[in-house]
């Protein structure tokens, strides 16, 4: 396992213990989690980065948004594959992100499925 500071240590346990609820993140707490995470690969946020759980199936998530740093625990990392992807969407999304992604999916099968 990587060597990480006790500081950051805490941060992901914290996180990993309430997958789902943001943390605000400080800059310098930013600064020491990017020396450890990568970027997303699937994302929306392109200020998007990721560690991997190597003793779960989940990851944390470190995103920038309009107010600032939030970091939050996955249960399901939807890069491991397609299963963890449908996970992923079901029981880590909010509502409003269901919805969106359901009514894109929605309109793509109807455009595909056009006779």
């Amino acid at each position: 396992m990587l060597y990480l500071e006790k500081k950051v240590y805490k941060l992901l346990l914290v996180a990993k213990k309430s997958p789902g609820k943001k943390f605000k993140v400080s800059e310098n707490m930013v600064n020491l989690l990017k020396k450890y995470f990568k970027r997303a690969f699937l994302a929306f946020n392109h200020e998007s980065w990721t560690l991997q759980d190597f003793q779960g199936r989940g990851r944390w998530h470190l995103e920038k948004e309009n107010t600032g740093y939030t970091l939050h625990y996955d249960r399901f990392d939807p890069e491991r594959g397609f299963e963890y992807t449908l996970a992923h969407l079901m029981y880590d999304l909010s509502f409003p992100e269901k919805m969106l992604i359901l009514s894109l999916f929605s309109l793509l099968m109807k455009v595909l499925l056009r006779k």
